[in-house]
């Protein structure tokens, strides 16, 4: 019991310093922004494009995953649907390797750019990944975790997130 509450004032300790100090660091950024010229692109536009290709990223997947769903929502016998799903692999592995292209590509235009793409997956990736295992989990099982139609619905569609993400 001791030690949960040690580590209990721990974690709140850790909290309230965490609290502190994003007030402390948010009053030099306020003080700091000086108007731009007109000429020079605004933040926001940089941030756009940036979490624009991201987004694009993270919504191939998500058709992936749609595709996927609609192809074994009938729970078609194994035969039928792994070349299926074989050929929509095929074709969302290029889409997302013509993605990372792009997103490989903000890092060379502005780092900055890539700083917000990298944000944006990292904030919306696991939720995705976390519906597509809610969407597709119950036909997975019926499959079998481990078989050849299991892997393709989930380790086959996660990896094409890392092909679209991989620095």
């Amino acid at each position: 019991m001791k030690r949960f509450i040690r580590v209990l004032a721990v974690l709140l300790c850790i909290g309230l310093l965490a609290m502190a100090c994003g007030k402390q660091a948010d009053k030099p950024q306020a003080q700091a922004e000086k108007p731009k010229p007109a000429e020079a692109p605004k933040p926001e536009e940089k941030e756009n494009k940036g979490e624009a290709v991201a987004k694009e990223i993270i919504d191939t997947f998500d058709q992936a995953v749609t595709e996927a769903a609609d192809l074994v929502k009938d729970k078609p016998p194994v035969e039928e649907v792994k070349p299926k799903l074989e050929a929509m692999i095929v074709k969302y592995k290029e889409q997302m390797t013509e993605l990372n292209g792009k997103y490989l590509a903000l890092k060379d235009e502005d780092i900055a750019l890539f700083g917000d793409a990298c944000s944006y997956i990292d904030n919306h990736r696991p939720k995705r990944v976390f519906e597509s295992d809610k969407i597709l989990g119950p036909v997975r099982t019926h499959y079998g975790i481990d078989s050849e139609v299991g892997k393709l619905l989930y380790d086959e569609l996660i990896n094409l997130l890392e092909i679209g993400t991989a620095h």
